[in-house]
């Protein structure tokens, strides 16, 4: 798990999608000095690949599952009398197929964390928590 994974996550993705997961991963890589010092942890590389990883992991999730959120609770607060919504030029609704692929999206991604026991680290804000809860956990 590494930067390397998060291209071939990234590759599957639209591209301004793609273009904020690696960049993001690659803002985490670049901190990974002061987070391992802040965090008390001694580096390695299997270490700070999973890091790296995890927050390439989580820029993902946190762009799905907001604008999934933003999507359904506006769906459900305006009930039935509003049937789409306008983002910009693009007109969504329940039965839209950008909604459905998002629904699918997100549940697909939860699966996979929950799958592979990553979910957790999702709720994580703090890298240096995150870095303490690898070290301890290999």
């Amino acid at each position: 798990m590494s930067l390397a994974a998060i291209d071939r996550i990234a590759h599957e993705l639209p591209q301004r999608l793609a273009d904020d997961v690696i960049g993001y991963a690659r803002s985490v890589q670049a901190a990974l000095p002061d987070i391992f010092l802040e965090a008390g942890v001694r580096r390695t590389e299997e270490l700070a690949n999973q890091l790296v990883f995890i927050a390439g992991v989580k820029k993902l999730y946190s762009i799905s599952s907001s604008n999934y959120w933003i999507l359904a609770n506006s769906f459900h607060a305006l009930r039935e009398q509003v049937t789409e919504v306008r983002l910009g030029s693009t007109v969504i609704s329940r039965q839209s197929p950008y909604f459905r692929d998002l629904r699918e999206l997100h549940a697909d991604l939860l699966r996979i964390l929950a799958d592979n026991e990553l979910f957790d680290f999702m709720e994580l804000t703090s890298y240096t928590e995150i870095a303490r809860r690898l070290a301890r956990e290999r």
